[in-house]
């Protein structure tokens, strides 16, 4: 069977692109958990956190500066749906080298769920294959937070 080659289409065009508003190195650094746990807290919504779940990431080069902050997901009271793509897709278009996610309880209770577990590892072994670090993931509330790193749930491999 012969191909048509005359026949027109037209093929979508993908274009990267990588506009920093920050120059690299006048990055903050971001040189810890609590440091890192406070600037989530400060993107958050106050009048939403007791409400519904969000999850966002934290993206850094390989000096741990801080390229941004992006929310990835909204979800309900007790829930919130991740994509893990859209996490790796952004920090790839970043062109983070690391990521923090976290994501708030809005009960206060800052006990990791098993989905929260299970998200965990399934966004770790998939930041292995991109080699991008997964820093640490933090379930938050207004004043406190829990780390899977420094509960030892995730380790530097």
């Amino acid at each position: 069977m012969a191909v048509n080659t005359r026949r027109s289409f037209q093929v979508p065009e993908i274009i990267l692109k990588y506009l920093p508003k920050v120059a690299p190195g006048q990055r903050e650094t971001c040189n810890s958990i609590d440091y890192a746990f406070g600037c989530f807290i400060r993107s958050w919504n106050t009048a939403e956190i007791f409400l519904l779940e969000e999850f966002k990431v934290l993206l850094l080069d390989h000096s741990a500066g801080i390229i941004g902050l992006s929310s990835i997901g909204k979800g309900g009271r007790t829930s919130v749906v991740v994509d893990i793509r859209m996490i790796l897709l952004l920090a790839i278009k970043a062109m983070a080298t690391k990521i923090i996610v976290a994501h708030n309880h809005p009960s206060g209770n800052i006990r990791p769920s098993r989905a929260d577990i299970r998200l965990t590892d399934q966004l770790s072994k998939a930041c292995k294959i991109v080699e991008i670090e997964l820093v640490d993931h933090l379930i938050i509330a207004p004043d406190k937070f829990f780390s899977f790193r420094e509960d030892g749930s995730l380790s530097i491999t």
